[in-house]
């Protein structure tokens, strides 16, 4: 992922990420790992203000096409995980302005 990554930055695209977990890692308590690292991965030592373009999707794989969805609650939880881990390297204020979906 990381090299596909790099590809957009060379062309000065808006990155689009995807992070989610499966019905059995969400079971085995470890959807909040997952997403982290999914998240972590693409962004590295990326500079602040490409992080803040960033658009991140929340998609759990068990929920995509399986009729099953995710509630509200599910939703602010993944979305506030996933800019605890943005801020770490880049600060709450980037992380603040990345798009979630």
């Amino acid at each position: 992922m990381r090299d596909n990554v790099d590809a957009i930055c060379r062309r000065a695209m808006q990155p689009m990420l995807c992070a989610g977990e499966t019905l059995g890692e969400r079971h085995r308590g470890v959807a909040e790992n997952k997403v982290r690292r999914l998240v972590t991965a693409p962004v590295g030592d990326r500079p602040a203000e490409w992080v803040a373009a960033a658009v991140i999707a929340y998609e759990p794989l068990w929920a995509s096409g399986a009729g099953d969805a995710t509630t509200p609650v599910e939703e602010e939880e993944a979305c506030a995980v996933i800019r605890e881990e943005l801020a770490q390297p880049v600060g709450a204020g980037a992380a603040a302005m990345v798009r979630i979906q």
